[in-house]
């Protein structure tokens, strides 16, 4: 499916999850490029918006590939695409090579987290109705990572809601989350994520999060 725009995605999301408006629901936006996404469900559900604080790794193995993905509170989280045995023959043979990575990621992700200017508790999902949002997603890493961010919390409901994603990804969603609301599932060899959308964002990262604040500090 093809969207004008991340905004007209999020609006299109936002139409099919009315039920939750003005219930202080929590969007948890799961990659930058779905920024725009939550900010357009936000307003139209007067909902808070939390991102997913993580970095990703790359597979010694394959440099073109991800080894999994550092949350923010230091936990790792193994790309699921990979085997937990290819994961411990990688962790013999690059050990040195791994910790290097996940310090110098774990010192991006203080730094990304010390500048953002909202909340970055996971605790306030807690007794919430958290909805997980992607623009298009390739591949589950995400999903993992928010996975593990929710694993010690009590949300009342999750939701996912997401543009397009591959047959994968949308078993996951569908397996992690109470209800996912999924607009299009593709085959498995797909174009670049930007190629479905007509517009591309004219916000940067920073001034996407600072849209994301100040609708919290409205809401507030």
């Amino acid at each position: 499916m093809y969207f004008t725009d991340r905004m007209a995605l999020g609006n299109k999301l936002a139409d099919t999850l009315t039920n939750v408006r003005g219930t202080d629901a929590v969007l948890v936006c799961m990659k930058p490029s779905s920024m725009m996404v939550a900010v357009g469900m936000a307003i139209k559900l007067r909902a808070w918006i939390l991102p997913l604080f993580y970095e990703k790794l790359t597979n010694p193995l394959d440099t073109t590939a991800k080894l999994g993905a550092l949350e923010q509170s230091g936990e790792f989280c193994l790309n699921p695409s990979i085997t937990e045995n290819d994961y411990e023959y990688i962790k013999q043979e690059f050990m040195a090579q791994i910790e290097d990575q996940k310090r110098e990621a774990m010192s991006r992700l203080n730094q990304a987290v010390n500048e953002y200017h909202g909340t970055t508790d996971p605790h306030i999902l807690n007794n919430r109705t958290v909805i997980l949002v992607g623009d298009v997603m390739m591949n589950s890493l995400e999903l993992e990572v928010a996975k593990l961010l929710l694993k010690p919390l009590t949300p009342h409901r999750v939701y996912g809601a997401v543009g397009n994603v591959t047959i994968d990804v949308s078993e996951q969603f569908r397996i992690n989350t109470d209800e996912s609301i999924i607009l299009d599932v593709l085959p498995s060899s797909v174009m670049g994520e930007d190629h479905y959308f007509e517009n591309q964002d004219i916000y940067s990262d920073e001034e996407k999060q600072k849209l994301a604040v100040y609708i919290a500090q409205y809401w507030a």
